[in-house]
């Protein structure tokens, strides 16, 4: 449960490193300004969409969103994992 999260939030930071190289493909004109532009662009769709899905999935975790606290439930898992390992 706690890994399927985190993959989500590191897929998010992928996605902002890809926008960010995209947007500064776009400043050397030797490049096809049409290809970078398509893929910044298709990237910040999905980007948004994995910010809903990461929003979503914290409120069915039932996360505490000011303070990003974990649930008592799944704190209690990972400890209990945690022992077993």
């Amino acid at each position: 449960m706690l890994a399927c999260p985190a993959q989500v939030a590191e897929a998010i930071r992928e996605l902002r490193a890809l926008h960010r190289y995209q947007l500064s493909c776009l400043t050397d004109p030797r490049n096809d300004s049409e290809v970078h532009q398509t893929i910044a662009a298709h990237t910040a769709i999905t980007h948004a969409q994995m910010q809903d899905c990461l929003e979503e999935v914290m409120v069915l975790e039932k996360w505490d969103r000011v303070t990003l606290e974990m649930p008592e439930g799944l704190r209690r898992r990972l400890i209990k994992e945690m022992l077993e390992d």
